[in-house]
C-alpha cells in the first residue's frame, strides 16, 4: 500500500518503484482504495507519467538501452544569442532555459544512437526549427492550450553510433492560436 499524503506540494515526485524485474512484459496496475492517511484532506490519487527502462535486445542484436538525461546546463549544451533563466521547480532539474527572438539556438553534442528534446508546452509557446548534424528535420510548434511540463518535443532514433548535434533554433514564429513566441529548453535526453 502506497500512502501519497505529503504536508507539502511535490510534483513529479516518485510514489513507488519496482526494480530487478525479468526482462519481458510486465503489467503495473494502480489501485485506488479510497482511503487515506490521518492527516489527508482527500482522498485524490494522481497519475503523471511512468518511466520505463530496458536492457531488451533488438532484431538487429544490439542493446536498446536507457535514456540519459542532461540537463540545459550541462557543457554539452551551447548556446547563440540571449537565453533567459525559467527557476520553476515544474522544470527537470529545477530550471530551463527559454528565448523568443529569431535566430537564437541551443545545440547539444552527444555519443550515441536516439535523442530527444524536453521542453514546455502552452498557450504562449512558439515555433522551432530542429537541425540534427546540421540538417533540418522539422519545424516543431511547441503551442498547447494546456501547459505540459517536461514534454518530449522532438526525438530521433536510428543513428549510428557516434558523435551527433541535435540544434534547436528560435523562429519567431507561432502558430495562429498561440499568445507568445516562446521557446523552452529544459533537458535532453540521449541512448548512448
Amino acid at each position: 500500500m502506497v500512502d501519497t499524503y505529503s504536508a507539502t506540494d511535490q510534483a513529479k515526485a516518485v510514489v513507488f518503484a519496482a526494480t530487478g524485474l525479468a526482462s519481458g512484459p510486465h503489467t503495473l496496475t494502480i489501485d485506488v482504495t479510497g482511503t487515506k492517511n490521518a492527516s489527508a484532506q482527500g482522498l485524490w490519487i494522481w497519475i503523471d507519467a511512468f518511466d520505463t527502462t530496458s536492457g531488451a535486445t533488438t532484431p538487429g542484436g544490439g542493446s536498446t538501452g536507457t535514456f540519459t538525461r542532461v540537463e540545459q546546463t550541462a557543457s554539452a549544451v551551447a548556446y547563440t544569442g540571449s537565453w533567459y533563466a525559467n527557476n520553476g521547480s515544474f522544470n527537470s532539474g529545477g530550471s530551463s532555459a527559454t528565448a523568443m527572438d529569431a535566430g537564437r539556438r541551443v545545440t547539444f553534442t552527444f555519443t550515441g544512437t536516439a535523442a530527444k528534446w524536453i521542453g514546455y508546452k502552452d498557450p504562449w509557446s512558439g515555433i522551432a526549427n530542429v537541425y540534427v548534424d546540421g540538417v533540418l528535420k522539422a519545424a516543431v510548434d511547441t503551442y498547447s492550450a494546456d501547459s505540459q511540463a517536461q514534454a518530449v518535443l522532438y526525438s530521433i532514433t536510428g543513428l549510428s553510433s557516434m558523435s551527433h548535434t541535435v540544434t534547436i533554433e528560435v523562429t519567431g514564429t507561432r502558430s495562429a492560436s498561440a499568445k507568445g513566441l516562446w521557446i523552452w529548453v529544459d533537458a535532453f535526453e540521449y541512448m548512448p
